[in-house]
């Protein structure tokens, strides 16, 4: 399963290359119209600004606070959040291309609050972290101005390239997501056995003593497992799992159909608020799934 586990993983770090090849040429394809516009032939002049260099003769450039009101957020102390009216957050502004349809945010704000922070066509929106950037820099940050008409031109350009792109990286997480998807899935058969016929969970006699040891009333590690009906929902845990993981532990005491070592597995469980873990693995040459150790974690150290 290790191999196969590796051969799944590379695909997925492929895929997740390009993913990121993808985002560096949308980045690109929007930084070059921007700033240079959509004609390659189109005569050049020099913008003044070191740092944007030659811009097409017909563009006008102009600070920031020439064209719009800079403004801050609406802030307020903590207890005013959670009720009231809705409100766009940081994290719609920093996790989002364009702002989400509906937001989650709720402020108690008062009606001049309202009117004087509520979103309105044509803002546009900047996070910071501190609250010298708008008087030290945003006002004075330097805006390309090309004429209306190519404003439309590159827009419409834009959307059509980055909508294309777009969908390619979505196509390709859903690749990455099928692929996670069978990684689970095999780990799971190769836990409960459903690929080798008359397989079953199996908890022994080592088993309970090792989980005793480990995590019972004396454990030496905690005694979350002193309770003799939560051993008793391990078969529930490890049929009905909530995560399953497989982080290259191997143990010599079972080995898979190669004669190798078997993979120790994770598997998880949420019952009733509390998180149920089992590390166990498959013997093929028995037929058997063998629990190794299980205990109760908290959600702190899922």
């Amino acid at each position: 399963m290790d191999c196969k586990c590796a051969a799944i993983d590379n695909i997925i770090s492929k895929q997740e290359q390009i993913i990121e090849k993808l985002k560096e040429y949308k980045l690109s394809i929007i930084t070059e119209a921007v700033t240079k516009g959509l004609d390659t032939k189109a005569e050049m002049k020099d913008s003044g600004n070191e740092y944007i260099g030659t811009i097409p003769h017909d563009w006008e450039i102009c600070r920031l606070r020439n064209i719009g009101r800079p403004q801050n957020g609406i802030s307020k102390g903590g207890d005013s959040f959670g009720y009231g009216t809705p409100f766009v957050s940081y994290g719609d502004v920093y996790k989002n291309f364009s702002l989400p349809e509906t937001v989650t945010g709720l402020i108690d704000a008062t009606e001049d609050e309202q009117d004087n922070y509520s979103v309105e066509k044509g803002d546009i929106f900047f996070t910071r972290t501190s609250e010298t950037i708008e008087e030290v820099l945003l006002k004075s940050m330097p805006v390309l101005l090309p004429p209306d008409d190519e404003q439309d031109r590159i827009a419409d350009y834009l959307n059509r390239k980055c909508n294309t792109i777009d969908k390619m990286i979505t196509e390709k997480q859903g690749l990455i997501n099928k692929w996670i998807d069978y990684k689970k899935s095999l780990i799971y058969e190769v836990v409960t056995g459903k690929k080798v016929e008359g397989s079953r969970v199996v908890l022994d006699i080592s088993g309970i003593q090792h989980i005793e040891k480990r995590h019972g009333k004396d454990g030496k590690q905690d005694h979350s497992m002193e309770k003799a009906e939560d051993i008793a929902r391990m078969g529930y845990v490890i049929m009905n799992y909530d995560a399953i993981e497989y982080d290259g532990i191997t143990t010599t005491g079972y080995l898979d159909e190669e004669g190798k070592p078997s993979p120790m597995i994770k598997i998880s469980k949420k019952i009733d608020g509390t998180y149920y873990v089992i590390e166990a693995v498959n013997s093929s040459k028995k037929k058997r799934n063998y629990v190794v150790t299980a205990y109760i974690q908290n959600k702190k150290e899922q």
